[in-house]
């Protein structure tokens, strides 16, 4: 057997190197071929995909970054929120006008005194820090000047002159003394309020006292003004404005120009309409006057009060 590695010739350097990049690019130019084989085999030939749909509903549940700041930038806008976008029944100025001011707690009462807040607190945040910088104290806030209450965030002269203003208000209505109010049981101590108003009128008028359970006087109102021989009474009017003052009872009053003290048939009409819808609503007419002069007709003293 002939030894094949001596029969054969070496080779030279320099062909081995050429032998070597043909080789290099042959394999590079397969391997492209290769894999654009492979792109056109994806293109073209469908496959199966497993979808777990757990796990996409997992990934669906967790907020994405951008998601995240989105959510986080909605509840800085709700925060940031003025009162006109709040609802009507947690604004303060509509729950004082449907409620009255005492369901009120004291930073809402303050914030309608300022009307408006920042650009990153409304009026009621900035009343509630402002208490909190008195501990939550009126006397004390009502003991800063204009000049120290508008040095808070939030606040200023315009908001601090209000609030000194509001503040001197209510201490000057606790050094007041009470009312004294009038008690009205008789005939004539209604004509001694009344009776001035009425006797030298040209034309006739009609007047209303407005009484409560001890029969003093809390409203005295005109309730209608005519011509020299009659005027016209709205029981209705009468009955809604008594209602407005919380009256329980009421005594009548009109003028005769004419001077004649004789009760009229209208008159007599009015008053028995009186007394009914005084019987429904609880509300009790006391006596009903009539005013010619200084001198006057009382419907009570002449038992005419009957319905």
């Amino acid at each position: 057997m002939k030894n094949l590695a001596q029969s054969i010739p070496p080779i030279p350097r320099t062909q081995l190197k050429v032998a070597t990049s043909i080789r290099g690019k042959a394999k590079t130019s397969s391997t492209s071929a290769k894999t654009k084989n492979r792109g056109s085999s994806k293109e073209t030939s469908p496959r199966m995909i497993i979808v777990d749909r757990d796990r996409i509903d997992q990934r669906s549940a967790i907020p994405k970054p951008n998601e995240s700041k989105a959510i986080n930038h909605g509840l800085d806008n709700l925060s940031k929120s003025t009162l006109k976008e709040w609802h009507p029944e947690e604004q303060p100025r509509e729950r004082l006008m449907k409620y009255g001011p005492q369901v009120l707690a004291t930073s809402e009462l303050i914030a309608i005194l300022l009307r408006s807040g920042t650009k990153t607190a409304t009026a009621v945040d900035v009343a509630r820090n402002l208490l909190l910088s008195n501990n939550g104290h009126l006397r004390e806030l009502a003991s800063k000047d204009w000049r120290t209450l508008e040095k808070t965030h939030g606040i200023g002269s315009v908001k601090a002159i209000t609030l000194v203003a509001a503040l001197e208000l209510g201490r000057r209505r606790g050094q007041e003394n009470d009312i004294e109010r009038p008690t009205i049981r008789s005939a004539q101590a209604a004509f001694k309020i009344l009776g001035p108003q009425l006797a030298d009128l040209r034309h006739e008028e009609c007047w209303v006292l407005l009484l409560n359970t001890a029969c003093r006087l809390i409203g005295t109102e005109r309730l209608s003004s005519g011509g020299v021989d009659g005027t016209v009474v709205d029981v209705r009017k009468l009955m809604a404005m008594a209602l407005r003052f919380n009256a329980t009872s009421f005594v009548l009053a009109h003028n005769h120009p004419s001077g004649n003290l004789t009760p009229s048939a209208s008159d007599i009409s009015l008053t028995r309409n009186l007394v009914k819808a005084g019987k429904i609503l609880n509300i009790q007419l006391l006596d009903h006057l009539i005013v010619a002069g200084h001198k006057y007709y009382s419907f009570s003293d002449e038992n005419m009060l009957k319905g």
